[in-house]
């Protein structure tokens, strides 16, 4: 009920207008969002969630990802570092034993043990890339180790130019391997995958116990080749074993079963038997004379060597393989996560569409056919009814329902909205009829308006033929103006109503009589100019109608000009081949804005509101226009004022046949022999060319100029010398005669001779000199209304045979260059 009484209650001051929000507070407010913004809102929460916990497990997986390529990257390195290392060693023995036996020129073993060194030093300077990416304090003992390898050159000068001694070239070289081991543990240390670190710490061990076996090879090698042990290498060969037992210790400490089973397996035979019992033989002997065969010893240190190499790299590969499979197994479950994010923020995205979709579909439908409705069906229905007249149906798709045909929200909105259509369309039939029915009263009140405007004007010519009284005359003839003005402004309700005037010529008509006639209808046509007018011919009905609309152009002129400006009217041409009618004031003008409001009025169709009595005029223009296809325009004047520019469609005009603007022969002269007509034969003899016919007048103009004083002038030829005498010819002979007078000798007071003034006219040729002041001037005669009558009845009559003449006879008096017609204030000049 508070509803309803507050809907019912009446509006005291008009509707109170509502209050703008801040731009800002729309942009904010839900109420103000459209239904897609409203859904991405509601989904963008959960979204955003679901994409910060996908973000951190991907980059959790991308982590452990990049700490396994590391360990890969680390496995690759070690496996460098004891090809490197390996080839350190057996360059060391090499390079000792060559030293002991005395450095014998032969050095081509020496040479090849070297290039395989530093082949394998470059190897690992290369690898610093994959260095680049571990652990801080891997990459320092990295470059540690790159640096001691600096000095492996200045180690073999040493060892070659000087009598360096061999414990002193071993001491070198196994400086050189020490950093390459800490590198190797180091890296093994910086494995953070439990499933790596040990396998990785134990072959470091391994690597350290094969280095112990080699410091005992190149050792025993130079006390084997010298028969004694230097000083000092029994006890570094003490401390060796020692740390080859606890390296192999660790070793099997940190691997498998398997592993160490494998190491029992590889590390045995013969020639590590052989090896072992060399060892503890040498170790008894210290400080006594050495039997060892540096030969045998060599070949089982070696063996030794190569079967812990073997292990070695076993190993290693070992390890490299479950460092690459636990990258890939991370990259895979990378990939797998980041698909399942990317799949799940999808499906979220995909079902906010899904349902944005479902809601915004329907409401772009009904929209759309909200849309339809308005600017197309509803239009095209209140058409129909006012093409079809009063009492007929709409057509059958003019309610046509919205597809919509859900049950929900939006669903009963597009069934109100088919009934809110039903009922625009009821009404819209009545307001059809309504303008039928009002348009009908215009045209029957303007009819019977005009058949007494008609009967009016009949009686003010009955009236003016018979009073004879200048002045009632001229009343009359204002009269009989303001009636044609009453004709007009009954046409402009036919014309609004949009009915056609009965009346109208059904012939061609001259332009310029267009023009005249549209001159004639306005109040002030006193104040019109019409200038050039091409001779063109416009259609009969289309011809009264143009007039219709000059006359409105003019009387708009007139109206909103000043009283004693000249409005002025001409044509011409247009390019392409239709007409250009004119019509400028010297009015204030109009703006921009007025200019291009009034010319989207002449485009439109009339519309019945408040304005039409105002600017009647203006929509009376715009529908004679639309009616025949002529373009009205307004435009800003040249200088003050507004232009009506009014194009003429050529399609509107009658072409006419142009007629010669002067006979074939000239007037008076008779060619002595016609022209002959000849055949296709060719000619046989020549056939003389006669001589043109000589002007009468020029002929006489040539002898009085070129001919002596005092000789005769002969007589024209072709014609009479009585045809060339005038009435003027006797003042001609008078003003001859006083010319050949002498001058009088009458002279000024300055020496001038005096003139008397007319002596050189010609008689007749000039009015009389106007009264002195103490002559009395004739009385003027009064206006006789009967002669003033019979010659205007006259001119007009004349100008009609004169008309009947030229539209019977084809011919049309000859135009000027340009094809114009000059006519001033309303009539031809």
């Amino acid at each position: 009920m508070a509803e309803s009484t507050e809907s019912t209650m009446p509006a005291s001051g008009g509707a109170a207008e509502q209050p703008t929000a801040p731009r800002w507070a729309t942009r904010w407010n839900p109420g103000h969002w459209r239904v897609r913004t409203k859904v991405v809102a509601v989904a963008a929460v959960p979204i955003l969630l679901v994409l910060v916990l996908a973000g951190l497990t991907i980059q959790t997986q991308l982590a452990e990802r990049s700490a396994l390529a590391q360990v890969a990257t680390g496995t690759r390195l070690t496996a460098t570092v004891s090809d490197l290392i390996d080839q350190v060693q057996v360059e060391r023995s090499v390079t000792a034993a060559w030293v002991a036996a005395g450095r014998t020129p032969d050095r081509s073993g020496l040479d090849a043990v070297a290039d395989r060194t530093d082949t394998a030093v470059e190897a690992l300077r290369d690898a610093g890339g994959a260095a680049a990416g571990l652990d801080p304090g891997v990459r320092d003992r990295y470059a540690t180790a790159l640096a001691r390898l600096d000095a492996l050159p200045a180690l073999r000068a040493t060892a070659v130019a000087t009598r360096y001694p061999a414990t002193s070239v071993v001491t070198g070289y196994t400086g050189l391997v020490d950093p390459l081991l800490a590198l190797s543990r180091d890296v093994a240390g910086a494995v953070g995958e439990p499933s790596v670190v040990r396998p990785a710490t134990s072959l470091a061990a391994l690597g350290r116990a094969k280095e112990q076996a080699e410091v005992q090879h190149a050792l025993l090698l130079v006390g084997a080749i010298n028969r004694t042990l230097p000083v000092g290498a029994g006890d570094a060969l003490r401390g060796s074993v020692a740390e080859q037992e606890a390296a192999t210790a660790e070793f099997e400490a940190g691997s498998s079963p398997a592993q160490v089973q494998r190491f029992d397996d590889t590390v045995a035979g013969p020639e590590v038997d052989q090896r072992v019992r060399t060892l503890q033989t040498a170790l008894l002997q210290d400080g006594t004379a050495l039997a060892v065969d540096p030969v045998a010893w060599d070949r089982a240190a070696s063996a030794t060597r190569e079967r812990m190499r073997t292990l070695e790299t076993g190993l290693q590969d070992e390890l490299r393989g479950t460092a690459d499979g636990l990258v890939a197994r991370a990259t895979t479950t990378a990939v797998v996560v980041i698909a399942l994010v990317l799949l799940g923020v999808l499906a979220a995205i995909a079902l906010a569409v899904v349902i944005a979709r479902s809601l915004i579909t329907p409401l772009r439908r009904l929209r759309w056919s909200a849309l339809d409705v308005a600017d197309r069906r509803l239009p095209e229905a209140v058409r129909h009814l006012e093409d079809e007249g009063v009492g007929s149906d709409p057509p059958e798709d003019a309610v046509e329902p919205v597809p919509i045909h859900t049950e929900e929200e939006v669903g009963e909105v597009a069934r109100a909205f088919d009934s809110v259509h039903r009922e625009a369309v009821r009404l819209a039939g009545e307001q059809a009829r309504l303008r039928t029915n009002l348009n009908a009263l215009f045209v029957n009140l303007s009819r019977r308006s005009q058949g007494l405007v008609e009967r009016q004007i009949l009686l003010i010519d009955t009236l003016e033929s018979r009073e004879e009284d200048p002045d009632v005359l001229a009343d009359l003839f204002r009269l009989d103006h303001l009636a044609t003005r009453m004709r007009r402004n009954g046409e402009n309700l036919l014309v609004l109503g949009g009915a056609t005037p009965t009346r109208g010529p059904t012939e061609p008509l001259l332009l310029a009589d267009v023009v005249r006639a549209a001159v004639g209808e306005v109040e002030h046509y006193q104040r019109v100019e019409v200038g050039a007018v091409p001779g063109l011919r416009v259609q009969g009905t289309p011809a009264d109608d143009l007039t219709h609309l000059l006359a409105e152009l003019l009387d708009n002129a007139t109206s909103y000009s000043p009283p004693d400006s000249p409005v002025t009217v001409s044509a011409s041409r247009a390019p392409d081949g239709g007409a250009i009618v004119e019509v400028a004031d010297a009015g204030l003008g109009m703006d921009t804005e007025d200019l291009d409001d009034a010319n989207a009025r002449l485009d439109q169709p009339v519309l019945l509101d408040s304005t039409v009595p105002r600017q009647m005029g203006l929509f009376v223009v715009g529908a004679l226009a639309r009616r025949h296809g002529i373009t009205a325009r307004l435009l800003p004047g040249s200088d003050d004022g507004t232009t009506a520019s009014v194009h003429v469609p050529a399609d509107l005009l009658v072409a006419h046949e142009r007629p010669r603007a002067t006979p074939d022969a000239p007037p008076g002269a008779t060619p002595d022999v016609a022209a002959e007509e000849h055949t296709d034969d060719p000619l046989t003899d020549e056939v003389p060319v006669a001589a043109p016919p000589d002007e009468p007048i020029f002929q006489a103009m040539c002898s009085a100029w070129f001919s002596d004083d005092g000789a005769a002038v002969p007589a024209p030829r072709n014609g009479e010398a009585s045809l060339w005498d005038s009435g003027a010819d006797e003042g001609w002979r008078a003003v001859a005669a006083r010319a050949a007078e002498p001058e009088p000798a009458e002279h000024t007071a300055g020496g001038l001779p005096r003139r008397r003034r007319g002596a050189g006219l010609v008689p007749g040729g000039a009015p009389a000199a106007e009264p002195g002041p103490d002559e009395v001037p004739a009385p003027r005669q009064g206006v006789d209304a009967d002669a003033l009558r019979a010659r205007m009845s006259q001119f007009q009559q004349g100008t009609t045979r004169g008309r009947e003449q030229i539209d019977t006879d084809g011919f049309e008096v000859p135009a000027r260059d340009d094809d114009t017609i000059e006519t001033v204030s309303g009539g031809p000049r």
